[in-house]
């Protein structure tokens, strides 16, 4: 595995964490946040973004022509099984007198109402990979029209106001809205023996696009009160400056270890880092009083366990279709090898 995609993975994983932190804190202990965390919680919703663009870089890097005989079933049994599991997870911890089981389990596989959502987005994203690479679409028709219905998706140029109000949550997991990263992140992976040197030669520009990202980013939250969500058109340039840099300065930053413990277990740490919080936020909470104190906890508290579980999954049968599969640690190889998309969110 490319280590710049390792410290992106990572980097991504530990910021959707602190997200969701710092949103059972605010559940929990502090009802309201200044307008300048709550900027900050934006600007970690990149970290969603992130991990689609990880998975299609890998795919057009690794199978830039044509598919595995094996693909859909690998990821079916590592990537979706698990998605399965814990909508089943979510859906026992919040079910209730007025909801049960069966309806909160079936909003979670369906509509994606917990936050393994992404998966049923990289789903339909990896259809549209095999559609253009089996049968040939010319890229210069797709790709085209992939970024004008992402467009047309984000300003909801279509339907009326109502409708998107009411059908947000479906219309979150839809891919148009997520295409204009698929254009994106298949140039970066189909032809990144090329892009990477260009992007270590850049790297000081790219910082400077990064904060000129984050300053318009800031004008559009400042003007138009943005919910912090991933799904908005303005924090595209975001997401795109900052995986850019992140792949260009981590070609200069040495294997650390724990950006790779992060970076093998980030698919079970995305997934299992929400149940733990549920359980453990409201105890965290209750007994540690200044925030400064109680968000780390929470944020250390949720990798460790999250991750602990993925361990000992990995050496109980059938383990691997709850947590996915953990790639085995191993000693680092003179020529970076390409490995297969799994690794974008499951390390297989």
């Amino acid at each position: 595995m490319v280590k710049e995609w390792d410290l992106l993975r990572a980097i991504a994983c530990v910021s959707i964490v602190l997200l969701h932190t710092t949103t059972w804190v605010i559940t929990l202990q502090v009802p309201e946040m200044t307008d300048v965390a709550s900027f900050l919680r934006l600007i970690l919703c990149f970290a969603t973004p992130t991990f689609i663009l990880l998975s299609i870089i890998i795919l057009a890097n690794r199978y830039p022509n044509k598919l595995p005989k094996n693909f859909w079933s690998s990821r079916i049994l590592y990537i979706y099984l698990p998605f399965v599991a814990f909508s089943a997870i979510d859906a026992m911890n919040r079910m209730s007198a007025k909801k049960g089981f069966i309806e909160y389990f079936y909003s979670n596989i369906v509509l994606g109402r917990f936050t393994g959502w992404f998966i049923l987005v990289i789903f339909q994203l990896y259809i549209l990979y095999w559609f253009v690479t089996k049968f040939k679409w010319s890229r210069w028709i797709v790709f085209p029209l992939c970024i004008v219905a992402s467009y047309v998706h984000f300003n909801e140029l279509v339907f009326s106001e109502e409708f998107y109000a009411v059908y947000s949550l479906e219309l979150r997991i839809t891919a148009t809205i997520w295409l204009i990263y698929f254009v994106f992140a298949y140039f970066v992976g189909r032809y990144y023996s090329v892009i990477a040197p260009w992007l270590l030669k850049a790297r000081y520009v790219l910082l400077l696009l990064v904060a000129w990202s984050i300053q318009y980013l800031y004008g559009k939250f400042d003007t138009l009160d943005l919910l912090v969500e991933s799904r908005t058109i303005y924090l595209v340039p975001t997401v795109i400056t900052l995986t850019l840099a992140i792949l260009a300065w981590g070609q200069l930053i040495p294997k650390l270890h724990a950006v790779d413990f992060v970076s093998r277990y980030a698919f079970a740490i995305y997934l299992g880092h929400w149940p733990v919080m549920f359980h453990m936020a409201p105890i965290i909470t209750a007994h540690v009083e200044p925030i400064y104190m109680s968000i780390p906890l929470i944020f250390i508290t949720a990798i460790c366990i999250s991750s602990l579980f993925a361990y000992v999954l990995q050496y109980v049968p059938g383990g691997q279709f709850i947590v996915g599969k953990v790639k085995k640690k191993r000693k680092p190889e003179p020529v970076a090898i390409v490995e297969e998309v799994a690794e974008a969110i499951t390390n297989k």
